[in-house]
């Protein structure tokens, strides 16, 4: 591939500031085994944990022989499901206080046993029908499977700042039990489809029988999950990887010109990915997102603070020494580098069908 390099098209910025169908409520489902959906296909992204899952009884499929793998999952199935897997059990005794799940419903079995766990809060309303949102499908797992959450945030999105489902979402990611959107993000407000939620739990149940297995231990020292077997839990992404080949190139430019290192900041990384993806995939190459602007007002989106921040962008070197070369012969991008006021670092590396590459850093003061 030949590479164009006009010096346009590498550019930096420095940017100075202060700081759905509804279902009904319980489907007419007959007991069918996953191979034999007509909407399911041994090719389908998630046959196995739907094959799994309905083998368990957690689901079941329709009476015309389809799964309905894109349908929304309500409350109510997302109840049944994890009930299912989880075998949670509660006294004879005990009574929810939702007034629109009577025990006449025919999930209130379910509901009950999981809300008597502290799975669901014993409210006065359920909302039975409701679709699932991701972020609640985050805090259910982890409740149901007794998770630990802690604060390393070890995974990151940056649609998910600080707030309610933020331990949830991230303690799902450390653990490999999703691995988010593309571009960083986790989608916390969007629905969570039959096929998705299938996923989720089959991989939460994976976890789970390691855990009794003594395979996964919890460090309460270190405050994490360790997978004996010496196997990662999260789930890396090697384009991601790639950008962030040029931080440690930029730190040794930094230490050769006398300015301290940057402290890689994960933030910035899942921000700096998401604009390497968003210009692969739509084909522009500037500084000014059409979906999040200018990178001071990206990072304001995401609820990322800073005193400082800047950004260098490169289209189609072909290795993190080459792009990093040509950003330190760009007076720009080389400022950028070696400005002693940052403090912080984050890198994101995409490629568009052609082969084409985009290269991202972004920079800042906290």
């Amino acid at each position: 591939m030949t590479k164009r390099r006009p010096a346009f098209l590498i550019t930096a910025a420095l940017l100075l500031t202060p700081a759905a169908a509804t279902l009904p409520a319980q489907p007419a489902e007959a007991a069918q085994t996953a191979h034999s959906f007509t909407d399911v296909p041994h090719t389908f992204w998630a046959h196995d944990e739907i094959m799994e899952l309905t083998q368990l009884g957690a689901l079941e499929g329709y009476p015309d022989g389809r799964f309905k793998p894109n349908a929304l999952l309500t409350r109510a199935q997302g109840a049944k499901v994890l009930q299912a897997v989880t075998h949670a059990e509660a006294p004879a005794s005990f009574q929810t206080h939702f007034r629109d799940v009577q025990p006449t419903h025919w999930a209130y079995p379910y509901i009950r046993e999981l809300t008597y766990n502290g799975v669901f809060n014993n409210a006065d309303r359920f909302r039975p029908q409701e679709h699932l949102s991701r972020a609640q499908m985050a805090k259910i797992i982890i409740e149901a499977f007794h998770i630990k959450v802690d604060d390393n945030d070890l995974a990151h999105f940056v649609d998910t700042p600080a707030g309610e489902y933020h331990g949830y979402i991230t303690t799902l990611g450390e653990l490999g039990i999703t691995e988010g959107r593309p571009g960083g993000r986790f989608d916390p407000n969007g629905p969570v489809s039959r096929a998705q939620f299938t996923a989720f739990a089959s991989r939460a149940l994976e976890f789970d029988q390691k855990r009794r297995d003594g395979q996964i231990i919890y460090d309460e020292e270190d405050k994490l999950y360790v997978d004996l077997t010496g196997e990662s839990l999260t789930r890396s992404n090697p384009s991601a990887q790639v950008g962030k080949e040029s931080i440690s190139l930029v730190n040794k430019e930094r230490n050769q010109h006398g300015v301290a290192p940057l402290q890689e900041d994960s933030n910035l990384d899942a921000m700096a990915q998401l604009k390497a993806e968003e210009m692969a995939e739509k084909g522009y190459f500037d500084h000014k997102s059409p979906t999040y602007g200018h990178v001071n007002e990206m990072a304001a989106m995401f609820g990322y603070s800073f005193s400082r921040i800047g950004e260098n962008i490169a289209w189609n070197q072909h290795s993190a020494e080459e792009v990093t070369a040509d950003w330190m012969a760009s007076k720009g991008h080389r400022a950028n580098i070696l400005d002693p006021r940052f403090t912080n670092i984050g890198a994101g590396f995409a490629m568009n069908k052609a082969g084409e590459t985009y290269w991202v850093q972004m920079f800042s003061k906290k």
